[in-house]
């Protein structure tokens, strides 16, 4: 089962990280291909918590916009 990290989805999922192809790409083949998947609560707050904050990232991403990444 493969259970991808906080930063992992932080990265794939804001278009102005560093190495966000990379990981979107990576991503992206986790979720077309034949092996389990899965994400924790822990790393779900994680990331909501993290691309939603205002001080972390100049232009947050809208709570709706980040659950529809991770659902």
């Amino acid at each position: 089962m493969i259970l991808p990290d906080v930063n992992v989805l932080v990265y794939a999922h804001r278009e102005d990280a560093d190495r966000h192809a990379e990981f979107r790409s990576w991503l992206e083949h986790v979720l077309r291909g034949p092996a389990a998947y899965g994400l924790s609560d822990l790393v779900l707050s994680g990331f909501l918590r993290i691309v939603t904050h205002p001080k972390i990232f100049e232009r947050p991403t809208p709570i709706a916009e980040a659950m529809a990444f991770v659902t």
